[in-house]
């Protein structure tokens, strides 16, 4: 490495100490620890410095001295700065470099037309990266409106003064005509040339129009050419592109680039909840960039993530990216599930040789369930699940079912008989299973809005979302959702692109289900609701207070406002909504009766009869099956229909 790097801080005049409050030793070391003991984040700020100050290329240089000694250089093409900017900007701890500079970056005044970028500064911290690497830096810097050359030595302080700025004499001039060359004797942490080029290269993305080299090296995020899939969405009025890529030199994970650098680190974890396992092939093979230049605001000032106190407001945007990745992985999923399905058959090959044929039959179907409903499930997870399906297969073969046909009397045999002239047995189990499934349900309900202490939000919810086809068939559908915010469900029932005519968009309706208008019904047993049997448009809203609870005037009117805002989600004119609001008993200061404006109708209910209605509606055989479901425990209901939660 060439020693002309070094004579720019041979001659100092006239040192000029910086003013200010008193602080204590060591104070920037200190404040900004991550900064000055990170050589990532160090070198990361100062690239991030040259793009602010519109340079097209960064060149760095570290290496040896011929005295053994240790540098780092990074010189830029970009505006550089005269006396008086360097002295306001350099100089001002934590300067805003937004509110006095601007949000979009200033070129070079000999600059042809180029795209406008987005400024990364804001904290004002980054420009002393190198602190990272000495206690001491220099500084030499000309300005493309100024023929004038400036350096200055940078230094940590002693007690009174953070920083202490001499100016030198410049000997050696830069490169360019305009620009900002920074210079470190390396005391501690020199980094090697291919661990820069690698975190420089996952740390911004390539723009043709800025050039970052090390030894005349260039870094850039060449996986960006092996993309998968591309997808551009929007949230709230923000505009994304989500690319999906082979995992190489880029870490897996989901990565945010805002104005194209990366916001902390890339992870599986959107806010509370983990996309993909590390273990499995969708977490370790892929890397996912989700590029925007609206997310400015909610960017840590050192760029180490999100920030916390506004975390809850992406979870939309967090939402629609786990969402398009998991459907993703789905496609493929079902694009490889004959090569899936070949290479479990033969790892199972000595189960399945015992096996009959419906348990085989079985068996593919459940290799198929598994690929859709977890398309990021892991190796083992898969293993296990299908073990357990062999088991069960086996558990239901021959040897007992014999046993219990031999024990058979004459009545049932010859019932049984006429059933499987009609009947497949997996026809019988597919009913009997949703059929007792739907008995548990009311039980449970029965039983658990009872108590009190029950909470809606994680035991009530689910049961009543289960039991979705007690307030007519048409809402037995798969258009529905269940404490989330109104504007996810204009999104997901409704398929709504824009929520912002929604007045209470954060507000989280109980249970909202969008009818099947192709169902239609006839018998001379009503099973639906007391009006026509076949609906054009029609929502369900169920509003949901916990086990115990007494209905008030103040339910009444939030399930209303509930209602008269999904109403108003779509522009046709003759949605309906059908209103429930259900509790253990209702107050005094309501009818208990049916509110009717045509358009929207409540009804208040409470769990009892809606218990006793379904009991009907599942033509009483609950109590031709008393002995079967008489007494059930409450703990094997709540481990039957509410996997995972228990007490």
């Amino acid at each position: 490495m060439a020693k002309k790097s070094t004579k720019s801080v041979n001659k100092t005049k006239n040192p000029k100490p910086a003013q200010g409050m008193l602080f204590e030793e060591n104070y920037l070391k200190r404040m900004h620890q991550q900064l000055t003991s990170t050589p990532d984040m160090a070198l990361a700020e100062l690239v991030a410095n040259a793009w602010d100050a519109g340079a097209f290329k960064v060149e760095i240089s570290i290496g040896k001295q011929d005295d053994g000694s240790k540098w780092i250089i990074i010189e830029d093409d970009g505006v550089g700065m005269t006396m008086q900017e360097f002295q306001k900007r350099w100089k001002t701890l934590a300067y805003d470099r937004v509110r006095h500079q601007g949000a979009k970056v200033v070129f070079p005044s000999n600059a042809k037309k180029v795209p406008p970028r987005l400024a990364f500064g804001r904290n004002g911290i980054g420009r002393h990266g190198l602190l990272c690497f000495g206690d001491s830096y220099t500084v030499v810097t000309k300005s493309s409106t100024n023929s004038e050359e400036i350096g200055f030595k940078v230094s940590l302080g002693t007690e009174g003064n953070p920083l202490v700025f001499e100016e030198m004499t410049v000997t050696e001039p830069l490169v360019g005509k305009h620009g900002t060359r920074l210079t470190v004797q390396v005391e501690q942490r020199l980094p090697q040339k291919a661990s820069i080029l690698r975190l420089l290269s996952t740390r911004f993305l390539y723009d043709p129009q800025f050039s970052i080299s090390v030894n005349g090296e260039f870094a850039s995020l060449e996986d960006l050419k092996r993309q998968l899939d591309t997808q551009n969405f929007q949230v709230d009025g923000m505009s994304f592109e989500m690319i999906i890529l082979h995992a190489s030199s880029i870490e897996s994970g989901i990565a945010f680039w805002q104005g194209g650098r990366l916001v902390g680190k890339p992870s599986w974890i959107l806010g509370n909840e983990s996309i993909a396992d590390k273990r499995t092939r969708a977490g370790r093979d892929y890397s996912v960039i989700v590029k925007t230049n609206d997310l400015a605001e909610f960017v840590q000032e050192d760029w180490s993530g999100f920030r916390r106190e506004r975390i809850d407001e992406l979870q939309q945007v967090f939402d629609e990216v786990g969402n398009r990745y998991v459907e993703y992985c789905r496609r493929i999923n079902r694009e490889n599930f004959d090569s899936a399905r070949a290479e479990l058959s033969e790892e199972f090959s000595e189960e399945l040789k015992s096996s009959t044929a419906s348990v085989k039959h079985e068996f593919e179907e459940a290799i198929a369930a598994i690929y859709e409903a977890l398309p990021n499930a892991s190796k083992a997870t898969i293993r296990a699940a299908l073990t357990m399906v062999l088991q069960l297969g086996r558990k239901r073969g021959g040897v007992e079912l014999l046993q219990k046909l031999t024990s058979m009397d004459g009545e049932s045999v010859e019932s049984l008989n006429a059933i499987l002239e009609e009947w497949t047995v997996r026809d019988i189990c597919i009913v009997l299973d949703e059929i007792d499934r739907r008995i548990k349900t009311i039980e449970a309900i029965a039983i658990l809005s009872q108590d009190e202490n029950t909470p809606e939000l994680s035991v009530l919810h689910p049961l009543m979302t289960e039991a979705r086809w007690l307030f007519g068939a048409e809402f037995d559908s798969p258009e529905y959702t269940s404490n989330q915010w109104l504007a996810t469900t204009a999104k997901e029932v409704f398929k709504m692109k824009d929520t912002s005519r929604l007045t209470i968009p954060r507000h989280r309706a109980d249970i909202v289900v969008l009818g099947d208008s192709t169902v239609s019904l006839t018998g001379t047993l009503r099973v639906a609701t007391d009006d026509d049997l076949h609906y054009t448009d029609r929502v369900l809203l169920i509003e949901l207070k916990k086990g115990r609870s007494t209905l008030s005037d103040d339910d009444e009117s939030q399930t209303l406002r509930y209602a008269r805002e999904i109403l108003g989600m779509k522009e046709k004119s003759d949605i309906r909504i059908e209103a429930f609001l259900v509790g253990h008993q209702i107050g005094k200061n309501i009818s208990g009766g049916v509110y009717n404006d045509g358009a929207i109708r409540l009804t208040v209910r409470t769990f009892s009869s809606i218990v006793d209605s379904a009991r009907v509606r599942l033509f009483g055989l609950r109590d031709r099956l008393r002995e079967r479901y008489d007494n059930l425990p409450e703990e094997q209901l709540r481990q039957e229909l509410l996997p995972g939660i228990g007490r």
